[in-house]
């Protein structure tokens, strides 16, 4: 700025009738000053020695003239509804050679700097008003602005443009939406994303199924906007790992949680032997993933589906179905039995309740195991006892030995 304080002399009646306006503040006085001491005539000076304009905006003006835009180029942006940095950004974009008719693009006080410079940067690589137009708005942040730019820089057409350039979209779905003209992806997959209401992620994964050559059918079946995102990502791993659609089905419901989802596929892919049946059963929403574990745990031991029906319960306790796995897995059919003996060796080794489980599957009555408990028996007594005990022979088995001894 030239040096303002030799003020005798420098500037005219006139120009001192303009900035002795009592209106204008100090800071606004001295932008003026400058404008005349960088000889700026009184008609440029007048554009901006207005009181509504803060020193800043004024400065922005000011800069513009000496600089060598013509009034109507800065009358482009001398407007108070301008901030004072996006003043800046347009004055720099036409000092670089940008039109007026190409700045007109960049006039609204809702853009930030980052918006004025994409809309700028599509005049630079040579696109269309009309194609800088489709972008050119507000309620499109830089990113988005970005996606759209970007995508007629790759020759997408305005037609293909428009499919995403809309303010629905967020940038993720923008993303995905550009991705699938720039792949040349099929038809099925472009009416799949546009017709329904994704999210940018569940697009994500919806895409990222299909080229891991998960099929169309299969796609279609989980490419539901109630289903969230991240199960949308394990329901492509559980796909990929090349299992039913029917089975796909069950763990498509939308009220699955991420921790069920989870479970869900550490047990169909770490089981690859499991049927359908055994799925089903397991892919219950009301189940919790404990349980869902607990059964899992079940079917793995052997256990067969009418045994895990019985517990395979959402109202049931944790505790209540361990018992009941176990108690099949002991090879006892009594739970009731099973429950009497751990309470009865509450106190005991596992191997000693191992021991008195091995004889409830044997056959022995409650009334022997608790004459067992009872005595201060070693484990390997009480297991010479039990091996020693023949019990639980069919009848038809003991009639047959019965009437082989008489024959004797």
């Amino acid at each position: 700025m030239a040096d303002l304080d030799k003020e005798n002399g420098l500037f005219t009646p006139e120009e001192v009738g303009i900035y002795t306006n009592p209106e204008f503040n100090k800071d606004q006085i001295l932008v003026i000053k400058s404008g005349f001491l960088h000889n700026l005539t009184i008609e440029q000076v007048k554009i901006y020695a207005k009181p509504e304009f803060s020193a800043g905006q004024m400065g922005e003006i000011e800069k513009g003239l000496i600089h060598g835009l013509s009034a109507e180029q800065v009358k482009i942006y001398a407007d108070p509804e301008i901030k004072r940095s996006q003043m800046q950004d347009i004055r720099t974009a036409m000092e670089c050679g940008r039109t007026i008719d190409e700045m007109k693009y960049c006039i609204n006080k809702d853009f930030n700097t980052s918006q004025i410079s994409i809309i700028c940067k599509g005049f630079e690589k040579g696109l269309s008003k009309e194609q800088v137009s489709i972008y050119a708005k507000p309620y499109f942040d830089a990113e988005q602005m970005e996606v759209i730019h970007e995508g007629f820089i790759k020759g997408f057409t305005m037609e293909q443009i428009k499919t995403f350039a809309k303010k629905k979209y967020d940038i993720g779905s923008m993303k995905q939406i550009s991705r699938l003209y720039e792949n040349d992806y099929p038809d099925f997959l472009k009416d799949m994303m546009l017709r329904k209401k994704f999210t940018g992620a569940q697009m994500t994964y919806i895409i990222d199924g299909y080229e891991k050559g998960i099929s169309e059918s299969t796609l279609k079946i989980y490419a539901n906007p109630s289903i969230p995102s991240w199960n949308m990502r394990i329901l492509n791993i559980i796909s990929d790992y090349g299992v039913s659609e029917e089975c796909i089905r069950l763990c498509a419901n939308t009220k699955f949680t991420l921790t069920q989802m989870a479970m869900l596929c550490d047990i169909i892919t770490g089981n690859p032997d499991f049927n359908f049946e055994q799925i089903k059963i397991i892919a219950n929403p009301l189940l919790s993933d404990d349980q869902m574990e607990i059964i899992e745990d079940g079917f793995r031991c052997g256990l067969s589906i009418e045994q895990i029906k019985t517990f395979a319960k959402p109202e049931m306790a944790i505790y209540t179905m361990n018992t009941y796995k176990d108690c099949y897995i002991a090879g006892i059919k009594d739970v009731n039995l099973y429950v009497n003996i751990m309470e009865m060796c509450s106190n005991r080794s596992e191997e000693y309740k191992k021991e008195l489980i091995r004889a409830a599957a044997k056959g022995f009555s409650l009334i022997k195991i608790k004459l067992l408990a009872e005595k201060n028996l070693s484990t390997e007594q009480l297991r010479f006892i039990i091996d020693s005990t023949q019990t639980n022979i069919p009848q038809k088995e003991k009639n047959n030995k019965k009437e082989t001894r008489e024959e004797r």
